[in-house]
């Protein structure tokens, strides 16, 4: 089997110098879209969905032997495109949609809540537990 990056590379235990880290990927994209640059964020993952769906494994990420759990810093995107802002000193938390700034509906999870968001140019609401 080859390495699902173009490179003709043979998968082997320790090949992965030369793979993509899609954890550090989809980081430097919820950054982006974070700092505003939403856009150039969505591509970036659109990029890796691209490569991931080329070969069928949307959900096997090749790093470290497969099925590896650090792609899970694609939850970090969703955080972004929510623009979601938690303080659990000052027990605040806020959200500034990045995609829709008028129309919000969401779950959200931050330290000991989970719930749905909901915010619209006519309303807003916090339900969680």
């Amino acid at each position: 089997m080859l390495l699902p990056n173009d490179t003709g590379i043979k998968y082997t235990i320790g090949s992965q110098v030369d793979t993509p880290w899609t954890e550090i990927e989809f980081e430097v994209a919820a950054h982006m879209i974070y700092e505003g640059m939403v856009w150039e964020g969505l591509r970036v993952l659109r990029t890796v969905y691209d490569r991931y769906a080329k070969y069928g494994v949307l959900w096997n990420h090749i790093e470290c032997g497969s099925y590896y759990y650090l792609a899970m810093d694609s939850w970090l995107v969703l955080i972004a495109l929510q623009g979601l802002f938690y303080n659990g000193f000052d027990r605040s938390l806020r959200f500034a949609p990045k995609l829709n700034k008028d129309r919000l509906k969401s779950l959200f999870t931050v330290a000991g809540a989970w719930g749905m968001a909901a915010k619209s140019l006519r309303s807003a609401f916090l339900r969680g537990r």
